[in-house]
């Protein structure tokens, strides 16, 4: 009987190791397929081993999912913290033991987000001031993932709610201070918070703080007044109405300050509303302004700022004035006088000195210290005198070349007008300078004339401006010809241009063994090319006017050339099936195209911008001989290569919790 029992545990002990022995072939963890997470969780993931096999794993881009990968015990096994909300694919790859990779397993990874919370009313709502017993402007949130809110900090007067994934914060405050708010997000994932201030204040207040009576003064006109000056609360600026002309007010740093000089007699009765904080806030006061002397200019307007000619009389300028009992005068020029008589002032006369005047003009008797200014300006007559070199005033000149400039100075005029000019050629007078200048565009002979005006007197004065044309060249044989491509060794088409004007041409940068000749007005370049490159001439014309060139271009060809450019090996390698293949490329000169033969399904061959490029995933195993030949240019070049494919192996499903 002990027998049958030792043998029972025996059993049983036997049984136990070769089930767990026989759980590390087993799927290692029970759900396979997509899997949904939360954001900033690790989960376990893992497929069933293979011995020999390795295994790579990867998380491939897709909306914003993403996460971080850590080793498990064995390479088929990870775990993953995800640490970016959206979607993502997690791969693995196995490789067998002989080398070869298997297709990639794959499962779709959603990643949600935690809860949040955004202002979605405008901004400064959420740090926002308020007078006492007014509503609140509404303050929302919009919130993702959360069922609820709670709410702490609000002023008596106001609350909070949540509905339909937005947070609501109104009410109107019934006390007064600053209240900073905090509003917690309840329900879906994380604790997401945000703050704001609602700030609610007391009604304004204004008192005066400057002297007794400064609130009602009396003042004359132009003089400062005493400033008037208020204390505030509350308030964030303050309006004013009824103060004089030249009297202003300010709020600054809850200081109401009036202050200026009154330009306008009477009283004004003034009023100041705070404006900002809370309440409607006023005070008032009074200034009183009188009356200065004045003086008003009462003949045409300009005459008080008037230009003479020497020797003639002014045009009589008159002034009213009020208060004053006379008047004394200062500046006028020789032969022109001033006088006061029952409130005018005249003044007139005929100078008989030029010059510039600046009078002044000063009341006398009555109240305030009352001037008035004026100018009169005495003028000789015009002259104009040239002071460019002798001769500029009649010149020759090429065709859109530059004139020497022609200069002359003047006195008396404030302008000049131009008569003749060529195209391209102007005149202009500054500063008592009269300049001609400019590239003429039309040829033939121009007698010009300027004519001084402003100032005194008929004053004219004339020259002429000779302009001839300039040489020409244009292109004759058959467009393109002189931006050609050649072989080397082969006769270019001549390219050949007519010319007027020049007697010759000069040539530079035509390859060896092409040359130019200018003959009976005409250019001819021709020969045979036996250097290579791009080579970029000008032709410059000699003789007659002007600098003329034209240019071109002779590119000259050597015969084609294919030169491998990726790896040593990379046209001679092995590859697994459903693996993309080292790409392989070669350098070209010459060719326009080529074409690309032997190669496995799924591969590709194309030449683009002297570069052929072998690419793609092979689709089918075995041994691909391919053959390269290029196409356009010169000569018939080819080049070969080897790509072998081999099969791949099976993996199982991912599983995981």
């Amino acid at each position: 009987m002990k027998t049958q029992i030792h043998l029972a545990r025996w059993l049983a002990v036997m049984l136990v190791m070769i089930l767990v022995i026989n759980s590390s072939y087993a799927q290692p963890y029970p759900i396979p397929g997509d899997h949904v997470v939360c954001l900033n969780t690790t989960e376990p993931y893992g497929v069933i081993e293979t011995i020999g096999s390795t295994y790579v794993w990867t998380i491939l881009p897709g909306t914003g999912g993403a996460g971080t990968i850590a080793a498990g015990v064995t390479q088929n096994l990870i775990t993953v913290n995800w640490t970016s909300p959206g979607t993502c694919t997690l791969q693995v790859i196995e490789t067998s033991a002989d080398g070869c990779e298997g297709d990639p397993v794959t499962i779709l990874i959603t990643v949600q987000p935690l809860n949040t919370i955004l202002l979605t009313s405008a901004v400064g709502t959420d740090d926002q001031t308020v007078c006492i017993n007014t509503p609140i402007l509404d303050i929302t949130y919009a919130t993702t993932g959360a069922t609820g809110a709670t709410f702490t900090g609000l002023p008596t007067g106001v609350t909070g709610a949540w509905l339909n994934d937005v947070v609501t914060i109104s009410g109107t405050p019934s006390v007064n201070g600053v209240f900073p708010y905090e509003i917690t997000l309840t329900g879906g994932c994380g604790l997401v918070t945000i703050t704001g201030t609602i700030t609610v204040t007391e009604d304004n207040t204004i008192v005066l703080t400057s002297a007794v009576g400064t609130d009602d003064q009396t003042v004359c006109i132009n003089t400062p007044i005493l400033d008037i000056t208020y204390a505030t609360t509350g308030a964030t600026g303050a309006t004013f109405t009824g103060l004089p002309t030249g009297v202003t007010g300010a709020w600054l740093n809850d200081v109401v300050t009036i202050s200026g000089t009154p330009s306008v007699n009477g009283v004004f009765p003034y009023e100041i509303t705070l404006t900002g904080g809370c309440g409607l806030v006023t005070i008032t006061g009074t200034i009183t302004v009188t009356e200065d002397n004045t003086i008003v200019l009462t003949s045409a307007v300009g005459t008080d700022d008037q230009t003479v000619c020497i020797n003639t009389p002014i045009l009589d300028i008159t002034y009213a004035t009020t208060g004053a009992t006379g008047a004394t005068f200062t500046g006028l020029p020789t032969g022109v006088t001033g006088a006061w008589l029952n409130d005018v002032v005249t003044i007139s006369g005929t100078p008989s000195v030029n010059g510039v005047f600046p009078y002044e003009i000063t009341l006398t008797g009555g109240c305030g210290l009352v001037t008035i200014t004026g100018t009169i300006t005495v003028t000789e007559d015009n002259t104009i005198v040239l002071t460019s070199a002798v001769g500029t005033d009649d010149q020759t000149v090429c065709i859109n070349t530059p004139i020497i400039d022609i200069t002359y100075s003047t006195t008396g005029a404030t302008g000049a007008t131009f008569t003749g000019l060529p195209t391209g050629v102007t005149g202009a007078w500054l500063n008592d300078v009269v300049t001609i200048s400019g590239t003429p565009s039309v040829n033939g002979v121009f007698p010009y004339e300027i004519t001084l005006t402003g100032g005194c007197g008929l004053v004219t004065i004339t020259g002429t401006i000779t302009v001839t044309e300039d040489n020409t060249i244009v292109l004759t044989s058959a467009v393109g010809t002189d931006d050609q491509t050649v072989c080397i060794n082969t006769p270019i088409i001549d390219i050949t241009y007519s010319t007027t004007g020049a007697t010759g041409a000069t040539f530079t940068g035509l390859p060896t063994g092409v040359t130019g000749a200018w003959l009976n007005d005409v250019v001819t370049i021709s020969g045979i090319p036996s250097v290579n490159g791009v080579f970029p001439y000008e032709i410059t014309l000699t003789g007659g006017c002007g600098l003329v060139t034209i240019t071109g271009t002779i590119t000259v060809t050597e015969n084609n050339t294919i030169v491998l450019t990726s790896a040593i090996g990379t046209d001679d390698q092995s590859v697994c099936i459903d693996t993309p293949i080292i790409d392989i490329t070669y350098a070209t000169t010459g060719a326009t195209g080529a074409t690309i033969t032997g190669l496995p399904a799924g591969v590709t061959g194309s030449w683009a911008a002297d570069v052929v490029t072998i690419t793609g995933t092979p689709s089918v195993s075995g041994l691909f001989s391919y053959t390269i030949t290029l196409t356009g240019g010169c000569g018939t070049v080819t080049e070969t290569g080897t790509i072998e494919v081999t099969p791949r192996p099976v993996t199982s499903p991912i599983f995981h919790n």
